[in-house]
């Protein structure tokens, strides 16, 4: 049976532990959302996490490929609803493909505005409405703060504080760091993509890009999915491929024209 003056306690330790606590609204919802890293600490956390990946992937320099990236990752940035921080748009690769036999098309975001989508994925993309469709689903998590909810529900405040607050971490410290990072690059939840392509959907059609490449991204995947061998990691970054093709053909149809 739990202590009942440890779970009244519990709420106060947090806040004295970040400093904070605030509640966010999910703008599609109306819900609240109890977040307890401030958005100066959440830039700091990313920044923090986009070095890590950088450690492990070669960032791509390459203006032919970087440039197109950047070009449509900025035009959604300037209709998305949260414009208080930085956008930055990565392309990565395997540091040794030939050592690597889990690489597959992936994109994710960190939390704080960076973005980054590697080459397998990049490679399988047609014309900037495709694009538009990866990223724009990355910055809805952003906007949302998805990244933010997941990791204060999967590794716990106090372990994102002080994250945020060493230089030197120890070991433990070093492996939920490293934890939170793969879950950053694994799936959210169902409720959470959902919302994710139906806010991509929107940014997506008041940048001027074609709402409907979010359905040809996701059937690309999905025979990416269905002619590969199985491979467990990919299999848990896009659990959800039908119900989501379904999802967005319905908010297409439902809603012709999504911004309103």
């Amino acid at each position: 049976m739990p202590n009942n003056s440890f779970l009244l306690v519990c709420p106060l330790l947090i806040v004295l532990l970040t400093g904070c606590t605030s509640v966010d609204y999910n703008i599609l919802t109306g819900k609240e959302n109890l977040t307890f890293i401030s958005e100066e600490k959440e830039v700091k956390l990313g920044k923090k996490f986009s070095r890590q990946v950088e450690e492990q992937f070669d960032v791509i320099k390459d203006p032919h490929l970087r440039d197109p990236v950047n070009k449509v990752g900025y035009n959604l940035a300037k209709s998305c609803d949260r414009k208080g921080i930085v956008y930055y748009f990565n392309i990565i690769d395997e540091k040794k493909k030939e050592e690597n036999d889990n690489e597959n098309p992936n994109a994710f975001a960190l939390p704080g505005g960076y973005i980054y989508i590697n080459k397998m994925l990049l490679d399988m993309l047609q014309g900037d409405d495709e694009i538009a469709a990866v990223l724009a689903h990355e910055l809805s998590h952003i906007v949302l703060r998805h990244n933010i909810l997941k990791l204060q529900e999967s590794i716990g405040i106090q372990a994102l504080m002080i994250i945020l607050s060493t230089n030197a971490p120890d070991a433990r410290t070093a492996k939920d760091s490293r934890i939170a990072l793969i879950l950053l690059s694994l799936d959210y939840s169902k409720e959470k993509e959902f919302e994710a392509d139906r806010l991509a959907l929107k940014y997506m059609q008041k940048a001027g890009y074609d709402p409907e490449a979010m359905i040809t991204l996701l059937k690309k995947l999905q025979k990416y999915q269905f002619s590969s061998p199985i491979r467990q990691y990919y299999l848990k970054t896009h659990p959800y491929l039908d119900e989501r093709i379904e999802q967005v053909q319905k908010e297409l149809k439902t809603n012709k024209n999504i911004l309103h």
